[in-house]
Formats: C-alpha cells, structure tokens, sequence
C-alpha cells in the first residue's frame, strides 16, 4: 500500500472513532488531500481539534492513529500533551 494511501486509512479510522461536528469538512477534506503536505496539515487540524475541543473525546484511542500518521509522513513523533497535563501520544 503506497503511503499516501496508508495515511489516509489512518485518518478515516480517526475520522469514524471521533467524528468532526456535523458542519466539518473534514471528511470531503482527505478524499481531496493529493499530497503528503496536504495530509501533514490535515493531521495537525485534527489533532488542534481534537485537544480543544469541549467534548468529551476517547483521545487516548485516536491520538496513538494520529501519532503514526505523523511519523509515516516524516513530521516526527511530537508528543501531544492534554489540558491536565497527561500525555496522549
């Protein structure tokens, strides 16, 4: 499987445990993405969502998805740190 594609079946599996809100983007957003850039930025939209948003989230489960997509596209492996302090991948 091409990385490109690898990448993206992470974020769908991201995408379908912690759906974005009903008006999101998101979704159309990865089926457009046409570089590995494009995924980077995508990546990091998701995980800026994720960690501010109010609703109670299962990050502990998606973040570890996120965390792989980043380092298959080179971007490292930045640890993410929640609001309490606690790391999530």
């Amino acid at each position: 499987m091409a990385l490109h594609e690898q990448v993206r079946a992470l974020l769908r599996t991201v995408i379908q445990r912690e759906p974005p809100p009903f008006t999101s983007r998101v979704p159309a957003r990865l089926e457009r993405c046409e570089t590995l850039g494009e995924l980077g930025d995508l990546v990091f939209d998701i995980e800026r969502y994720l960690l501010r948003s109010r609703r109670q989230r299962k990050l502990h489960e998606v973040m570890p998805l996120l965390r792989e997509a980043r380092e298959l596209l080179g971007l490292g492996n930045t640890r993410v740190v929640g609001a309490g302090g606690e790391d999530l991948g």
